[in-house]
């Protein structure tokens, strides 16, 4: 924990008694360090993002932007996101904020757009094969929650009403799953899109996050 300013005492004994159980809680602050300006670029840095995730804005890769306040630009399929970057560094003995404006250009074309303009314009040829080529290695983005994930395959014989096993051993079909989250899935026949997530990401390192077109945009 930080502190503005030094405690009176080295230790100091916090004490409070919890509203609901009456149980009561001790918390001891022990003095460790005390830190110059320059060693306090990283707590500042986290303060920052935290200030930006409290205004309600959208850390894509390392920047944040204002989805509220986003720019359509329907003949194009396209939105621009505003936002900022900012970094806090050491800087001739004390520390300052850098912070400059940033704008993401994001599309409005989920992948099941894609799908559909394939099969619709391809040109004879097989549109599977098509689709891979497009999608397999590019980034998409769902909305609900804002996330960015790389698309590593398609998996041609799953659609949203295939089924997952849950951890408890029960199983689900996709379309129910997003109902619980007041998600509506349209197209019942769409493939499913692979991401194959870091073994840091997953419990145990196991497992394939299956994602639906319908829900994904391109970025």
């Amino acid at each position: 924990m930080y502190l503005p300013r030094r405690l009176d005492e080295r230790d100091t004994l916090l004490t409070s008694v919890h509203p609901i159980t009456n149980e009561t809680h001790t918390i001891s602050l022990i003095f460790k360090k005390e830190k110059t300006m320059g060693e306090c670029t990283h707590m500042f840095n986290v303060l920052f993002g935290n200030i930006q995730r409290e205004l309600k804005m959208v850390k894509l890769n390392r920047e944040y932007f204002c989805k509220e306040l986003a720019h359509s630009i329907p003949q194009h399929k396209l939105e621009v996101w505003p936002g900022y970057i900012t970094a806090v560094d050491a800087f001739e003995g004390g520390i300052m904020l850098n912070c400059n404006a940033s704008n993401r250009v994001l599309r409005t074309q989920t992948v099941l757009d894609v799908i559909k303009d394939i099969i619709t314009c391809g040109g004879g040829g097989d549109w599977k094969v098509q689709l891979q080529k497009i999608i397999i290695g590019q980034s998409v983005m769902t909305m609900r929650p804002i996330n960015i994930y790389r698309i590593d395959d398609i998996d041609f014989n799953q659609n949203p009403k295939s089924t997952f096993l849950k951890s408890d051993g029960t199983t689900m079909d996709y379309v129910e799953y997003h109902q619980r989250k007041d998600i509506e899935i349209r197209d019942m026949q769409q493939p499913l899109l692979v991401h194959r997530p870091k073994p840091s990401k997953r419990p145990g390192g196991t497992g394939l996050l299956m994602l639906v077109p319908e829900l994904c945009y391109m970025t």
